[in-house]
């Protein structure tokens, strides 16, 4: 009787340990189930926000290179291509399409719409092209961070508000309904370095400079590294300080990088 209930007892204690078990399994992977959602959750949200970096906003503009105005007469000329005022190009043409903003502070308001890159992008444009010399052209221009900014989160979607005057979206609007804007993948962000203009920044700059860091650093650990293992194992004495320096080497080699 008593070797029956001992082993009841014992079967008991076993059923008990198995659940135990079976329950810590359970919250084991509950665990890390929950750790690969975070992760995942993480991600997704890391990634939907970064998607806007990716793209970039231009606007189209009926352009004409007056070569009185730019004051060219040769446009493969480097020197009067430099000395051209092709700001003043873009922003005469922007009074001449908008005559409704007239005061000062309408037009500091109107001229923010452009990236301070168009300039340069007619001047390249000219460059590249000089017959259009004298003649009006419809050319694409980068648009500002704010003008970005506006397209991607406020006029083609439900955002937040963004730092646009009211008469640069009044603007950025007239030119989305004549179908003069467009949003584009954002090669800049690959091809240029810092800038203090937002739409210009890019990651070139990091990119080389994390390149360097590692082939430097490959370069110089790997032959000494490979050089203090075969002398540590092959010609160094064995002393306190050797078995020192290998316990060191075996616990940097524990810890995962």
């Amino acid at each position: 009787m008593m070797q029956h209930e001992s082993r009841e007892i014992i079967n008991r204690r076993i059923r008990k340990r198995y659940a135990a078990e079976r329950r810590f399994r359970i919250y084991g992977i509950l665990s890390v189930g929950f750790g690969l959602l975070c992760l995942a959750v993480l991600f997704i949200d890391i990634i939907t926000k970064g998607l806007p970096t990716f793209q970039q906003t231009w606007l189209r503009m009926d352009i004409t290179f007056d070569a009185e105005y730019l004051q060219i007469t040769d446009p493969t000329d480097r020197d009067q291509l430099r000395q051209a005022n092709f700001d003043g190009l873009l922003r005469g043409q922007l009074r001449a399409d908008f005559p409704q903003y007239s005061s000062r502070s309408e037009r500091r308001s109107l001229y923010a719409v452009f990236s301070s890159e168009a300039g340069y992008q007619l001047r390249d444009r000219l460059k590249s092209n000089p017959a259009d010399l004298g003649n009006e052209i419809s050319i694409w221009l980068l648009g500002d961070d704010d003008t970005d900014m506006f397209i991607k989160y406020e006029l083609h979607a439900e955002g937040g508000e963004t730092r646009l005057t009211d008469i640069g979206k009044s603007v950025v609007r007239q030119l989305d309904a004549d179908g003069d804007v467009d949003v584009r993948f954002n090669m800049m962000f690959f091809t240029h370095s810092d800038s203090r203009e937002p739409e210009l920044a890019g990651i070139k700059g990091a990119l080389r400079g994390s390149f360097y860091t590692l082939l430097v650093t490959l370069c110089l650990a790997f032959p000494i590294g490979v050089a203090s293992a075969i002398y540590l194992e092959e010609f160094a004495p064995k002393n306190r300080m050797t078995d020192l320096i290998e316990v060191n080497i075996n616990n940097l080699a524990a810890v995962p990088r």
